[in-house]
C-alpha cells in the first residue's frame, strides 16, 4: 500500500510485478483507520469485506444519532478539565482486544493536539503492569489527571473456583474495578467507555475516538490534521 505517484515502493512493486492498492493521499496515516490501510490486513485475518462494511455504516449510522450527546459529553469533561488545570489524560486499558484502541488514540491525541505549549499530555496505562508500576503516583501524585477507562463488559457473577478466575475476563475485571474506585475516593475525574465484544461497538468507539480529537481541537483553534513538528523530524533524519 502506498500512495499512487513515484516512490520507491512504488517503483519496487513495479520492478518486481507486486501488487500494490493505492492509499488515498487526502486521508492523513492516523486516520486511515477505515481504509484500505487498516481494511487489507483484517480480509487477509479472513474478515469478509461486506461485513466490514456493515459494520462501518452501521457504526456510522449509529454515531450520527447520537453525536448531540457525544459532544455534550465530551466539552463537559474537556471544561472539566480545562477548569481544574488538568494537563494530562491518562488512558488505561485492561484487555488486550481493546489496549491497541487506548495505544491508537494516544497516537492522534498527540499528534493532532499537541500544535503548542498548553497541550494536554497523554499518557497510556496497560492492566495490571502499570497498576503496580505508576498508581502510586496516580492516587497519591499531583491531582492534575484525567482518567479514561477502556473496558470490555463483562457481566458479573459469582466466582466459584480458579478457572472462572480466569475465562471471560474476570479477573481482569476485578482489578479494573478495583482501580476505578480507588481514583474515585480520590475525588479524581474517571470517565469510563464500555464496550460489548462486537465489530460494532469497536467501530462505533473509534469514531466517537476521533470526534473526540476533532472537538477538541476546535476548542483549542488548532489544525487537527497536520504535524508541522513531526515534518521537521523527519527531515532532520533524513539529513
Amino acid at each position: 500500500m502506498t500512495e499512487n505517484k513515484k516512490n520507491y515502493m512504488k517503483d519496487f512493486a513495479k520492478k518486481n510485478k507486486i501488487l500494490t492498492f493505492d492509499h488515498d493521499p487526502n486521508i492523513g496515516g492516523r486516520f486511515s483507520i477505515f481504509s484500505i490501510t487498516s481494511l487489507l490486513p483484517l480480509i487477509i485475518m479472513g474478515y469478509s469485506l461486506n461485513l466490514l462494511i456493515k459494520s462501518f455504516l452501521s457504526a456510522k449510522d449509529k454515531f450520527i444519532k447520537n453525536h448531540k450527546i457525544l459532544s455534550q459529553n465530551i466539552l463537559t469533561s474537556l471544561k472539566f478539565e480545562d477548569t481544574n488545570k488538568i494537563k494530562n489524560i491518562v488512558g488505561l486499558s485492561y484487555h488486550s482486544r481493546i489496549n491497541s484502541i487506548n495505544e491508537w488514540y494516544r497516537q492522534i491525541f498527540a499528534e493532532s493536539l499537541g500544535k503548542n505549549t498548553s497541550a494536554k499530555n497523554y499518557i497510556s496505562a496497560y492492566g495490571s503492569i502499570d497498576q503496580h508500576s505508576q498508581f502510586q503516583l496516580f492516587i497519591d501524585g499531583p491531582c492534575d489527571k484525567h482518567f479514561i477507562f477502556f473496558q470490555i463488559q463483562n457481566k458479573t457473577s459469582t466466582i466459584k473456583n480458579n478457572h472462572q478466575l480466569i475465562v471471560g475476563y474476570k479477573l481482569l475485571s476485578i482489578l479494573e474495578r478495583g482501580a476505578i474506585k480507588t481514583l474515585q475516593q480520590k475525588k479524581t475525574l474517571v470517565s469510563q467507555i464500555i464496550i460489548e465484544e462486537k465489530f460494532d461497538d469497536y467501530s462505533y468507539l473509534l469514531f466517537y475516538l476521533i470526534f473526540d480529537v476533532y472537538l477538541r481541537s476546535k476548542v483549542a483553534q488548532i489544525n487537527f490534521l497536520d504535524q508541522p513538528a513531526v515534518e521537521i523530524l523527519k527531515k532532520n533524519t533524513r539529513a
